[in-house]
């Protein structure tokens, strides 16, 4: 966990390479334990794999990404095979991150089946958990939305996120100090995609 948190530290000061280097060894030493058979091991395993995947594809490191992503993936669902209440939200944010690496490759099919993944899965969740699990519906509203501007189907980008706005709002009202960043970077999504539109009205 130390070297997680390391790795995670390093990475919000932009010490890319030094991130790299705690991932790298928490995944080394998870491995090992993994091998020795505990659950804990290849849960934690798959933690930092999906980190050091979002890592690379940050990086334009996509071949790295999708490696480390894909094996993160395997794991969750073998997990939640052989439990089957545990892991989902995991697997539903590593189909969030792999659909965030095939968006950056323009494979936008791809991109599309993996962030239907990842709602399905939260959206059951956040109906049954919305303190935890309504702001992860969010972000994948947000990512849907930048995915469809892309492709500048825009009435579909609008509509996802306005779905993500409307949850931020209510969220903000809890929990001001986590969710306005996430309120103002939706916002912002909105008003470039009105001036995409040449809605400079809306956009201001």
């Amino acid at each position: 966990k130390t070297l997680m948190c390391m790795g995670n530290l390093q990475k919000s000061l932009n010490k890319f390479s030094e991130a790299e280097k705690y991932f790298e060894e928490s995944i080394n030493i998870r491995r090992d334990l993994a091998v020795k058979g505990e659950t804990k091991a290849l849960a934690y395993l798959a933690n930092s794999l999906n980190c050091l995947g979002v890592l690379h594809k940050n990086l334009n490191n996509f071949l790295k990404a999708e490696q480390y992503l894909e094996e993160a993936l395997e794991i969750r669902e073998k997990l939640h095979q052989e439990n089957p209440p545990a892991y989902l939200a995991d697997i539903a944010m590593t189909y969030n991150a792999i659909g965030n690496l095939q968006n950056a490759l323009k494979a936008y099919d791809k991109a599309r089946f993996s962030y239907n993944q990842a709602l399905e899965i939260i959206s059951n969740l956040s109906t049954k958990y919305p303190s935890i699990y309504l702001s992860k519906k969010a972000l994948i509203f947000n990512n849907f939305g930048d995915l469809e501007s892309d492709l500048n189907n825009f009435s579909k980008a609008q509509n996802y996120f306005e779905n993500a706005l409307v949850i931020y709002r209510e969220l903000v009202q809890n929990c001001a100090n986590v969710h306005l960043t996430s309120l103002a970077m939706t916002l912002d999504n909105l008003g470039t995609l009105h001036r995409d539109m040449a809605s400079y009205d809306k956009a201001r």
